[in-house]
């Protein structure tokens, strides 16, 4: 609720000392967002300071915004994601138990991270995945849901790494999504469910075969800090 006028005073002339100041083409501050670009460069005339405007940027033709980015997200646009964000959407943490259907009932054992809904969630359904463990990179097949086919009630996310057989309970790993496969879908039972995750993970590994060089380029260090 601090007035425009006062922000400006205190803390970018007094706290701060500025003299050059950039912001964004749409940069609002202050009480009701009165100090809008046009405000901050009448200031920095009066009060001895420079504005200068960073103009908005396109990439085929979408805005580049932390907004734009995060729709694309709750779209499941992975993609596009990636055109923005210069580098694949991310999701991190250490691997936690999960139910135990996987693998004894299902026959996909999984790598299960917590997601919470406040979080930046991804469109709710199945990702062609790049799972980063102990600096080795391998392909997976990742659900972000609420297991439906089971009443289930809370969120998370489950992974199926591939050509993989570790105990990795309690470690960290990183996960790349690179393509939305489906939406998740209630099966009438674990049978139907299974039969449903092998065709993903059929279709995942043609997907990661097909990338091959750009998935090898995604999984160096620098992409995954």
């Amino acid at each position: 609720n601090t007035p425009a006028e006062t922000f400006v005073d205190q803390v970018l002339r007094k706290t701060i000392g500025v003299q050059d100041l950039v912001v964004g083409y749409d940069y609002a501050f202050g009480k009701s967002r009165q100090g809008d670009i046009s405000f901050l460069q009448e200031q920095g005339k009066a009060k001895g300071f420079t504005v200068s405007v960073v103009e908005p940027y396109y990439v085929e033709g979408m805005l580049a915004s932390s907004t734009k980015i995060r729709e694309l997200v709750g779209l499941g646009k992975m993609a596009d994601v990636k055109k923005l964000l210069g580098r694949y959407y991310q999701i991190r943490g250490e691997v936690k138990m999960g139910q135990q259907r996987g693998g004894p009932l299902l026959g996909f054992p999984t790598a299960n991270l917590a997601i919470a809904e406040e979080d930046l969630c991804p469109r709710l359904g199945v990702y062609v995945t790049q799972v980063i463990y102990d600096g080795k990179c391998y392909g997976g097949v990742l659900n972000i849901g609420y297991n439906p086919t089971f009443a289930g009630q809370k969120l998370s996310a489950e992974t199926h790494i591939f050509d993989f057989n570790q105990d990795i309970y309690g470690k960290p790993i990183k996960i790349n999504l690179l393509r939305f496969l489906r939406g998740e879908k209630k099966f009438s039972g674990a049978g139907e469910l299974a039969a449903q995750i092998g065709q993903d993970v059929t279709e995942a590994r043609k997907v990661l075969a097909d990338a091959q060089q750009e998935i090898l380029l995604a999984c160096e260090e620098k992409y995954n800090r």
